[in-house]
């Protein structure tokens, strides 16, 4: 008999253990519960700083704004959930027409949009007919010679090879042919300047633009730096109307 209550006893306590296990939970930051931690909600950490957001924000309305009988007032930035929205009133200048708009500003890309009071924006990019480019300025310098890895080592790369986003400054010509370009540099016979923009620190822009086909420069060392060539064109990208058109720029100051 006290053999089988000792059996009963191991019994209710290994059921305890396990209902028990099951039934565990766990509180995430935002106070809300789950029976597993992974399922938690994790808001988006914001890489860019405040005022990188709200310019990014200002050089996306004056895009639109130029040559325009508007003019725009900043009333407020803030961040949510990863993200920066940056109010702003724009009005013509004979107090006709008021908009209120908002524009979100990725808090990774600092890539701006719309996505409220969008109105003026729409009607004035169907009218000239513009678009955005977006893209980020990336440097690749160090020693990036091939490297050997050992056997047991997932996704070798060689550690003296950096490749990261910078700032500086792009500027934006008509479509230039390759054959302006020496040894990576554009020549003195240079097209005409369209606009220009600087990246963030992590190396990402936006600038709004005609339709039309267009070629990007770095500014490097007081000279304009482009490396990559298609159909006879240096650096080339096209803005379709209401559009936005990706571009990642790379300078290679690396040695291999």
């Amino acid at each position: 008999m006290k053999k089988i209550n000792i059996i009963l006893i191991s019994l209710l306590l290994i059921a305890t253990l396990v209902f028990s296990g099951c039934g565990k939970k766990y509180v995430c930051a935002d106070g809300s519960e789950t029976s597993a931690k992974e399922n938690c909600p994790y808001d988006k950490i914001a890489t860019i700083r405040d005022r990188d957001a709200e310019n990014s924000a200002e050089n996306y309305v004056k895009g639109y704004l130029r040559n325009a009988d508007e003019t725009y007032t900043i009333v407020n930035t803030y961040r949510e959930q990863g993200d920066y929205y940056t109010e702003i009133i724009i009005s013509s200048k004979d107090g006709s027409l008021t908009y209120e708009s908002l524009i979100k500003v990725d808090g990774r890309t600092a890539s701006p949009e719309c996505v409220k009071g969008c109105d003026f924006i729409e009607q004035k990019s169907d009218s000239i007919g513009e678009g955005t480019l977006s893209g980020n300025l990336i440097l690749t310098s160090g020693d990036c010679m091939p490297y050997i890895c050992d056997d047991d080592v997932d996704n070798c790369s060689n550690p003296n090879c950096i490749v990261r986003g910078v700032s500086g400054v792009l500027k934006i010509r008509d479509v230039t042919s390759s054959d302006d370009i020496s040894n990576v540099y554009l020549n003195d016979n240079k097209p005409d300047l369209i606009d220009t923009v600087t990246s963030y620190r992590n190396g990402s822009f936006s600038i709004v633009l005609p339709t039309g086909e267009y070629s990007v420069f770095v500014v490097d060392d007081g000279k304009e730096y482009c490396n990559t060539f298609n159909e006879g064109k240096a650096c080339s990208f096209e803005i379709s109307n209401g559009q936005e058109t990706m571009y990642d720029i790379s300078i290679d100051k690396a040695v291999y």
